[in-house]
């Protein structure tokens, strides 16, 4: 029997959690006889994939226009095999350039379209990169967390859509073994890009009002470095808060360094899914978080971490209070990890073979 082919339709690449996720998918889906294809419309010359897949770059110059899309796949595939399967991700945008060029070529009968988002359709929208409309154009549409996934089903139906998890290899999660901070109670952590949006500011404003000192350990960078170290200078917090730049394995980067930490700290104006809460949760490390991405199914008070709202220093300052009175208990190592079963990579990934069939 012939193998199946998979186009993984790509607008760019980088080296966050979607690229790590894309990996695994792929590799797995090649274990089991698909034969996989990450069609990257605009190539960078990042080296993000695994060398084994087959990787498709399509073109290295600037896009003026996102509908230049539609040209840079549809000369793709009248030139080569058109796909089974296409699995647009992320931008709901890419499920209507697939179905416009699948019609153009010729093989829309035989090739299917799932649109995989990787955050909400909102944070699409607003930066004009595909909504509700294009993901109609998909035959199937993948979300990650059920909330998404309900206000998508709304508009285009339940059958449509499913929800997938990303698989995180848990055997690799553990809770770093620190050597501690006598003169600090308790220890936090960020990973994560430091850019705006990521609102690492309001974790900084909130260290400024607790009753305690408390010690931030930021892994990441980005074009805020600096704005955020200036803003731990003048809030006298220089002392209090690490900078260590971006780490390829920030956990085994916290190993090495032998960090103690309490929480994992978020305090994201929006997210897609932040595959490190799932990391520090197996890792036996509660999470602190506003509302955003899958943060409100994953975090139960005082069983996996705390909510606080967005751009609410003074909540999040209430809340590290509390945990240092002792009126807020640091949740349970045994029940994080009970809690994050279903991001088990064999799990997870054969969840989501199984919604590949339809």
């Amino acid at each position: 029997m012939q193998e199946k082919m998979i186009d993984i339709l790509v607008p760019y690449s980088g080296r966050g959690g979607v690229e790590h996720v894309i990996n695994r998918v792929a590799l797995d889906l090649n274990r089991h006889g698909y034969h996989v294809r990450v069609v990257q419309l605009v190539w960078e010359h990042d080296s993000w994939l695994d060398p084994s897949i087959d990787f498709r770059p399509l073109t290295d110059h600037k896009v003026e226009h996102i509908s230049q899309f539609y040209d840079i796949y549809a000369t793709f595939l009248k030139e080569s095999t058109c796909p089974d399967l296409i699995l647009a991700t992320p931008w709901p945008y890419l499920s209507y350039i697939a179905r416009k060029v699948i019609r153009t070529v010729g093989c829309e009968e035989s090739c299917k379209i799932i649109g995989w988002l990787h955050g909400p359709v909102a944070t699409y929208e607003k930066y004009d990169v595909g909504g509700i409309p294009h993901l109609s154009q998909a035959d199937r549409v993948f979300t990650l967390t059920k909330s998404e996934g309900a206000k998508i089903a709304e508009i285009l139906g339940e059958e449509k859509v499913r929800v997938v998890y990303n698989p995180v290899d848990l055997e690799k999660c553990c809770k770093p073994a620190g050597k501690g901070r006598k003169e600090i109670s308790h220890n936090l952590l960020y990973v994560g890009r430091l850019s705006e949006e990521k609102r690492v500011d309001v974790i900084l404003k909130a260290l400024d009002q607790v009753s305690q000192e408390w010690h931030l350990t930021v892994i990441g960078d980005g074009d805020q470095r600096g704005e955020l170290e200036e803003q731990a200078r003048e809030l006298s917090l220089a002392e209090q808060v690490t900078f260590c730049g971006w780490q390829q394995e920030p956990w085994l980067y916290l190993q090495n360094q032998r960090m103690d930490i309490d929480f994992l700290i978020l305090a994201s104006d929006y997210e897609g899914f932040a595959l490190v809460t799932v990391e520090a949760m197996a890792s036996g490390i509660p999470v602190i978080s506003t509302p955003v991405g899958g943060m409100i199914e994953l975090i139960k008070p005082g069983i996996t971490g705390y909510l606080f709202e967005k751009n609410r220093p003074d909540q999040l300052a209430l809340i590290l209070n509390a945990v240092e009175k002792g009126t807020l208990p640091i949740p349970e190592e045994a029940a994080l990890r009970e809690a994050m079963a279903c991001f088990r990579e064999d799990v997870a990934l054969d969840d989501f073979r199984e919604k590949l069939l339809f």
